[in-house]
């Protein structure tokens, strides 16, 4: 999937295996070909603009609140001839009165004591609002789970990568936002608990 994206930049993330592995896992779950599909905390808008390739009748909107990633996000839906929307703002609130079928969300989920642990090939070379979350690293899942159920459609799918020591305490924040059908962790290729899979029935 990331050979599709053909522009990466300091302001965002280097789209990694683990994307690729959420783009299938959300291909497999939700096979409606025309739906309203939001990538939310875009970055290099790897996720959306592979979606759009894949099921190019969907109408699919990126999102983030960095606009110098928006700028790398517009560049490569521009050169995969990937037609979509992109909007800047901070989580959902660029969707204030809208209502999605699938949302596909990778937010920072890196603690602060994390962070400061990493191998400077990701500390110097990446943007830190784009990995540190706050002081827990839950900061944005504990902000989704009372945000989704507003923005899903009944029936909608929302698919969120965690941190792979995350999705128990992810699950538990969710669940208590209440009105999920579903509230699944999946595994990645690796067999780590990397995505928590949503629907509202």
């Amino acid at each position: 999937m990331s050979a599709g994206v053909k522009k990466v930049t300091p302001d965002v993330l280097i789209p990694r295996p683990e994307t690729e592995v959420m783009l299938s896992e959300a291909l497999s779950v939700f096979p409606a070909e025309a739906a309203e599909v939001w990538d939310v905390c875009c970055g290099s808008g790897a996720l959306g603009v592979a979606w759009k390739r894949h099921r190019p009748r969907s109408r699919v909107v990126l999102a983030d609140v960095s606009p110098a990633a928006l700028e790398v996000a517009a560049r490569n839906a521009e050169r995969n001839d990937a037609e979509v929307e992109l909007r800047m703002g901070d989580l959902m609130e660029p969707f204030e009165g809208e209502q999605a079928d699938l949302i596909l969300c990778n937010p920072p989920y890196i603690s602060e004591e994390e962070y400061v642990q990493l191998d400077n090939s990701v500390r110097d070379y990446e943007p830190r609002m784009a990995l540190v979350a706050g002081p827990t690293g839950l900061e944005f899942y504990d902000r989704l789970s009372r945000e989704l159920p507003l923005r899903l459609k009944r029936g909608g799918l929302a698919l969120l990568e965690v941190g792979h020591t995350q999705s128990a305490d992810v699950v538990e924040l969710m669940k208590g936002g209440g009105g999920w059908g579903r509230c699944e962790v999946r595994l990645d290729w690796w067999g780590k608990h990397r995505y928590v899979l949503l629907s509202l029935d």
